[in-house]
């Protein structure tokens, strides 16, 4: 869309969605190595956690209400959910949908239903980019009480 939902830009909204995305990321990184002794040992929870998101977002399959429950600690569902809400995906899909009929068909009920997470209003946008900000401030307190432990020697 030519507009955001917030800003005038929703270039400027996907960039700084990226860039909450990126930190939330950097943040669990940071968490994961304030956890392990070694770089070896993170290097080896990296692609399990990536996989992880990737599973967990939202987009590959619908997940069913308990999962989706479970989800909801996972990152990438968040940048999806706000990527879907600045590029207004919700309309996008019934749209398409409305014209070809066949293709709700194919892809099924579950899938082509309508989700709460990208409904395009800035109250969904800001509320998705507090919960990455939460994210951050979380894993990093996290992060700072484990790294505390490790000075004293405790872990």
């Amino acid at each position: 869309p030519e507009s955001g939902i917030i800003l005038p830009s929703s270039t400027l909204e996907v960039y700084i969605t990226m860039f909450l995305v990126t930190f939330a990321s950097d943040a669990i990184a940071l968490l994961i190595s304030s956890v392990v002794k070694n770089s070896s040992t993170a290097n080896t929870f990296i692609p399990i956690i990536l996989i992880v998101q990737i599973v967990f977002s939202g987009v590959l399959f619908d997940l069913g209400d308990a999962m989706d429950k479970f989800a909801g600690i996972m990152i990438s569902k968040w940048g999806i959910g706000a990527l879907a809400a600045t590029y207004k995906l919700n309309e996008s899909r019934m749209a398409l949908m409305l014209k070809n009929p066949e293709i709700a068909l194919q892809m099924g009920d579950e899938m082509t239903r309508i989700k709460d997470l990208f409904v395009s209003t800035p109250e969904n946008l800001l509320g998705i980019w507090c919960i990455l900000i939460a994210f951050v401030v979380v894993c990093a307190i996290a992060s700072g009480v484990i790294l505390t432990r490790v000075k004293k020697d405790r872990r």
